[in-house]
């Protein structure tokens, strides 16, 4: 046998009412009551040397650097076992129906609202029970890797427009945009007593099944498939995500409106239920194809943090232009707007409305150059150019909404939506004023074993800015022997969206978001690329940038918002 292997699952039990739920921002979208549980699951698979690769995937929208650093405190505290911090992965899958509120950051925190203390210790508390299970049930094991394509359409992508400006991407038509997704599902097997026994698979859809009216406490389809497939009387199943940035579990083609408007209340549940069982199903194939290649070799893992801030983009990576970087974190004006399907946020009024005015503050602030310090015209200038086409609604770092840090004295008034209110609220109480509204340092990581390699990356990634990531990383680490590349999307942290370029320009709901400017793929190829290369040398002669840390929150700002 290759491996000692454990498995562990855990409830995380964060219920507490009407506080708002994370993922689509709506301040109505609260919890009353629980329509499943949610689990932490945890694989522990440790090789002949004694390293250890953690696995962790738990059923929350995201994960954030302070949960990691805190869980990672709590196994060092009270393990009794050896770990290395940059071989513990902490994933979530992404469902938007869990409780909120767990971020230390403000933008996180407006619509819930605040950072609520017993939902962070909770998540944090779950996570370290399925570890601690897993340590303590370790037995000689081997494992192997299959992979295949999801044969049933039960995904769908929601900015087909954008995926059709990528120049490597066939066109898909709108009747056909269940092929325009990541079809494979790639599966990772433990074996043990000569049986397939769990399994961890990545495949990628939006956890949204469920959508922004509900109130019950859920794990979406990702969780409806890891129940149904561990009844089966297997020991473990996790349903990772894979590339789903621009991946919608609801159909999209002609009608499509109509059939999502007919999908309400319990009806929104049940289809969670469906959409997972069919990804169950999908996964019940792989699990029961023969044995295939039993993976082997040392464990071997590396993490950095880097401030996405500020990163100058490898030419290579850059589209073809000079002086390619990323800059502070904007949040676009399609961001708001939400999608179509999966949950609209603006109305068509205060969009148009948004767009006009983030068009004249921007050339408002190219007239006034002239009358401002060198300085300040330097760094606007550098924003509009580095996010390119985003009409700029929200600037996370200098704490502007329509280019005022008054928020006091925003012309949209509190009385008419909550979460207005609740910015203003924390305006006033000094609650943000210390970091930014949203991180900018972020977790990568990379972790192999055998011929495979794992990419723990922040943030959700469209099909095509994935893919392209995905092929940057192998071509540098198939020099070590390394033939597949798992992408392992919402690890580590969260930051929001990765498009290509050329979805970008297009500015839909994923390059709104996609904060760090037109060059962000870039950048994550850029520094994935310099990790990948200290992969493939030995331990002892890699040089890992240990420059940047995830920024922590002092006690007086997290209690300014703490209600």
């Amino acid at each position: 046998m290759e491996f000692l292997i454990g498995t562990g699952k855990s409830t995380i039990k964060c219920f507490k009412t009407d506080i708002g739920m994370m993922g689509y921002g709506m301040s109505s979208n609260t919890v009353h009551s629980s329509a499943t549980d949610l689990f932490s699951r945890s694989i522990w698979i440790q090789d002949k040397t004694g390293n250890v690769f953690i696995y962790v995937c738990v059923e929350i929208c995201f994960i954030t650097p302070a949960i990691r650093r805190e869980v990672l405190i709590k196994m060092h505290n009270e393990l009794s076992v050896d770990f290395i911090d940059a071989n513990v992965m902490i994933s979530a899958q992404h469902t938007h129906s869990a409780p909120g509120g767990y971020s230390e950051y403000a933008l996180y925190n407006f619509s819930i609202p605040g950072f609520q203390q017993e939902v962070f210790d909770s998540i944090v508390s779950g996570i370290f029970e399925s570890v601690n299970l897993a340590s303590l049930e370790l037995k000689e094991s081997n494992i192997d890797f299959v992979e295949g394509e999801v044969d049933k359409k039960l995904a769908w992508n929601r900015s087909l427009k954008a995926y059709n400006q990528n120049p490597e991407n066939k066109f898909v038509s709108k009747e056909n945009a269940h092929k325009a997704i990541d079809a494979r599902m790639r599966m990772l097997r433990i074996i043990q007593d000569g049986e397939v026994c769990a399994q961890v698979n990545w495949f990628g859809v939006h956890a949204t099944c469920i959508g922004k009216d509900n109130h019950h406490i859920s794990s979406d389809n990702k969780g409806y498939a890891a129940a149904g497939f561990e009844k089966k009387g297997r020991k473990l199943g996790i349903f990772a995500q894979g590339l789903s940035g621009d991946v919608s579990p609801y159909y999209h083609g002609p009608g499509d409106l109509n059939k999502r408007k007919s999908n309400k209340g319990q009806l929104e549940h049940d289809f969670a239920r469906i959409n997972g069982e069919m990804q169950a199903d999908e996964a019940d194939k792989l699990f029961e194809m023969p044995p295939a290649e039993i993976i082997k070799g040392c464990i071997d893992g590396e993490i950095v943090n880097h401030d996405f801030a500020k990163i100058h983009v490898d030419k290579q990576f850059a589209n073809g232009f000079e002086n390619a970087k990323t800059g502070q974190a904007c949040l676009g004006v399609a961001f708001f707007n939400g999608t179509r399907i999966d949950g609209r946020g603006l109305s068509n009024v205060l969009n148009t409305t948004a767009k006009l005015l983030s068009s004249v503050l921007k050339y408002y602030h190219y007239l006034s150059f002239p009358f401002k310090r060198k300085e300040r015209q330097l760094i606007w200038k550098e924003k509009y150019r580095v996010q390119g086409k985003k009409k700029i609604l929200m600037d996370a770092h200098e704490h502007r909404i329509l280019g005022t840090t008054n928020i006091k004295r925003l012309i949209i008034p509190g009385f008419a939506d909550p979460t207005v209110a609740e910015i203003k609220r924390e305006h006033v109480n000094g609650a943000y004023h210390e970091n930014n509204w949203m991180p900018h340092v972020l977790p990568l990581q990379i972790i192999t074993i055998g011929k495979l390699a794992f990419v723990g990356c922040p943030g959700e990634y469209t099909i095509t800015a994935g893919r392209r990531l995905e092929r940057t990383i192998l071509n540098v680490l198939k020099d070590a022997g390394i033939e597949h590349v798992i992408m392992c999307p919402f690890s580590n942290g969260y930051m929001g969206y990765v498009t290509t370029f050329e979805e970008y320009q297009l500015q839909g709901y994923e390059a709104g978001h996609t904060v760090f400017g037109q060059w962000t793929l870039g950048a994550f190829q850029t520094k994935f690329t310099e990790l990948a290369k200290e992969m493939i040398k030995a331990k002892g002669d890699r040089k890992i940038d240990t420059t940047d840390s995830p920024v922590v929150f002092s006690e007086d700002e997290l209690s300014k918002r703490t209600y």
